[in-house]
């Protein structure tokens, strides 16, 4: 997969620079087998990326000075927002959990059949 192919599979990375994109394209296809991935080591790849990423730039900007958000519940005028200490807990265990991507991934790791992976 190329920057340019990732990017348009997921627009949300559009501003992303091409270096940085292939730089953690490069990474998880270290972390991948792709004679075992077969037909799903495209997807599995993109969606190990975007989680990886997503969980750098989430770094990046904690790092600059915003705030990590572990409430479990939030409340701003009538609108109210609640996350499950289950979820926390998990996202807390398995950093997979931590975006939608990871979690995407993690689902077809097991239909894939990939095995026990060590976090």
């Amino acid at each position: 997969m190329t920057p340019e192919q990732f990017k348009a599979r997921y627009p949300q990375f559009s501003t992303e620079g091409v270096a940085r994109v292939q730089m953690f394209l490069d990474e998880a296809a270290t972390e991948m087998d792709e004679a075992r991935w077969g037909e799903h080591f495209a997807r599995g790849h993109g969606l190990l990326t975007a989680h990886n990423l997503t969980l750098a730039n989430s770094q990046a900007a904690t790092a600059n000075g915003a705030v990590a958000d572990l409430t479990t519940q939030k409340k701003v005028g009538d609108v109210s927002v609640s996350r499950s200490e289950a979820m926390l807990q998990a996202q807390a265990d398995d950093p997979l959990m931590r975006t939608t991507y990871g979690q995407e991934f993690k689902r077809l790791r097991r239909l894939v059949g990939v095995g026990a992976w060590a976090v």
